[in-house]
């Protein structure tokens, strides 16, 4: 059985830690700081804050500021979508979607499980010999 990083959805065994570590930054950095979910429809207020696009029209369009620092941001009715974040949380949905389905410990290429093989045959070989060199 699997287990999944905590946050990333993504199958543990999927993922190096240096992997899992970079792809968690990434994801938070695309997450809403309103709703703490992935951006959906990312809406950039004058401020430069990005939010979902019903998060930036909800809240504005109540409160006329921006939920993250409290400017005044009084475009509920004006909002546009980000095009560019929204190429990123594509880009991002399609990596999640790809190593999701990725064998497990894709990274790894035959040569490294091969000689992985050929060390830990070597550690069973040297602790046999020990075993046999002060043993009764």
């Amino acid at each position: 059985m699997n287990v999944v990083a905590v946050g990333v959805g993504i199958p543990e065994d999927h993922l190096t830690r240096s992997m899992r570590r970079s792809f968690t930054k990434f994801l938070k950095a695309c997450t809403c700081t309103h709703c703490k979910e992935p951006l959906v429809k990312p809406t950039t207020l004058q401020c430069g804050h990005c939010f979902c696009f019903d998060c930036a029209f909800d809240y504005t369009g109540q409160h006329g500021t921006c939920p993250e620092c409290n400017l005044p941001s009084t475009m509920a009715g004006s909002l546009k979508t980000n095009p560019q974040m929204t190429q990123i949380m594509d880009t991002l949905n399609n990596i999640k979607a790809t190593l999701v389905n990725a064998t497990p410990f894709w990274w790894r290429s035959e040569q490294d499980e091969e000689v992985t093989a050929d060390m830990l045959e070597g550690i069973k070989v040297k602790e046999q010999g020990e075993e046999g060199v002060g043993g009764g």
